[in-house]
């Protein structure tokens, strides 16, 4: 929840790699919209939604 009381959430993940004495080497996320969907679903043309791409 942020501080203007909108909700967001994503699914995904941090792969990280640590060094030896325990600290980070690496530290790459990976995330995607919970909203999303097939284009491919009803077609072997895509067909996109018209909306604005959340970035995290």
């Amino acid at each position: 929840k942020m501080n203007n009381g909108n909700v967001e959430e994503f699914d995904g993940i941090s792969l990280i790699v640590w060094t030896q004495d325990n600290k980070i080497k690496s530290l790459k996320e990976f995330g995607c919209n919970l909203h999303n969907y097939n284009p491919y679903r009803d077609s072997d043309i895509p067909v996109f939604r018209e909306e604005k791409a959340n970035w995290f």
